[in-house]
């Protein structure tokens, strides 16, 4: 089945792994560090939602984000602080669109629990850098043959 975000692959495989960014999968252009400090617009928010196959406040609370908090972004722009754990989720997104090649199976790993992750999966590990940075590193695992 093809997604609105199967044209994305092809243009990402040709992107060095530490050259993702996030920024191809949420449709933006520009700097991440210019976009996080301006904030992301709330389509972002929707098209990362979109892409995880979760609701908005499933996000939302991965992102550490109360819903009255969502509520008041919709139609506006993130903060710096929740577009930086925005574009970390959506960067962690992109790695695993190209390690599994498959969009549905890239989501549906970073969903899932995983042992290595203490029993949290990818998406809710990934609410601190040092967690994404854990997350990064089973994702290289598998994409280069290490054992996860």
């Amino acid at each position: 089945m093809e997604t609105p975000l199967a044209p994305l692959l092809p243009s990402l495989a040709d992107v060095p792994l530490n050259a993702l960014d996030g920024t191809r999968l949420l449709g933006l252009t520009g700097t991440p560090a210019a976009l996080v400090r301006a904030g992301l617009p709330f389509d972002a928010f929707e098209r990362l939602a979109a892409f995880l196959g979760v609701g908005d406040y499933d996000l939302a609370e991965a992102l550490d984000l109360a819903p009255r908090t969502l509520a008041r972004r919709r139609g506006g722009a993130f903060t710096p602080a929740e577009s930086d754990r925005l574009l970390r989720l959506a960067r962690l997104s992109e790695l695993a669109l190209v390690v599994f090649e498959d969009d549905e199976a890239a989501a549906r790993w970073l969903r899932t629990t995983k042992r290595r992750l203490g029993g949290e999966s990818p998406l809710k590990h990934a609410d601190t850098a040092p967690g994404a940075s854990e997350v990064e590193d089973v994702l290289y695992a598998i994409e280069f043959g290490f054992p996860s």
